[in-house]
């Protein structure tokens, strides 16, 4: 079994007075497709997808049950949201069904453990995020952890060095940086033009001789 459950109810298509009603109930339109199941329009609690999201990303494994359907529950992956760009809220939500015996794509996070000891002004700047893996859905893994404490001065670890479970193909740039020691460079002071000092010069003069 997955690590997470959750119940959606099947719904009719519908356009925006749909997704109106549902919105009134707290729910969000979805969709929840595979070869074995076809396509099937959803019902999806808003509260609980966020929790889920939150919680474990959009990588883990899901047990979706449809309400009134006790005997099937369906493996699936979260494969696409879409948001409000105003308000930033989930409005869509794309459900796949997995095969536990087909390798699938999905991503891994990247965890950086250690502490290198640098010299002052020399940090570890952590550049990638996620890697792009390929593998068989019972061997994601909750992150990919890189041990940085050995990290010099002007190194770098490359997707290349990652140590990966095995089963587990990343499909990310080898060459793309993942952590690299190096000085933080200071913010560089903002830049006047001359043409701004000299109207702020002519603006305490003005102030001057109004004194």
């Amino acid at each position: 079994m997955a690590d997470i459950n959750l119940e959606v109810e099947e719904r009719s298509k519908g356009g925006r007075h749909t997704r109106n009603q549902l919105a009134r109930r707290g729910q969000i339109p979805g969709v929840v497709y595979g070869r074995e199941i076809g396509s099937m329009s959803l019902a999806v609690d808003a509260g609980e997808i966020k929790k889920i999201i939150k919680n474990f990303g959009t990588s883990k494994l899901i047990d979706l049950r449809i309400k009134g359907d006790d005997k099937n529950t369906h493996r699936v992956m979260i494969r696409d949201l879409q948001h409000d760009p105003l308000r930033n809220e989930i409005t869509h939500v794309d459900f796949q069904k997995v095969s536990m015996a087909d390798k699938i794509k999905t991503t891994a996070k990247i965890k950086l453990v250690g502490k290198p000891d640098l010299p002052g002004g020399v940090t570890v700047q952590h550049q990638l995020w996620t890697v792009d893996i390929e593998c068989l859905p019972a061997a994601i893994p909750e992150s990919i952890t890189v041990d940085i404490s050995s990290l010099k001065e002007g190194e770098a670890v490359h997707v290349a060095d990652l140590d990966l479970p095995e089963g587990v193909k990343v499909t990310t740039d080898p060459g793309a940086v993942v952590a690299l020691a190096a000085y933080t460079r200071p913010a560089e002071p903002e830049t006047v033009s001359k043409e701004a000092e000299e109207a702020a010069e002519n603006k305490e003069a003005v102030h001057q001789e109004e004194a």
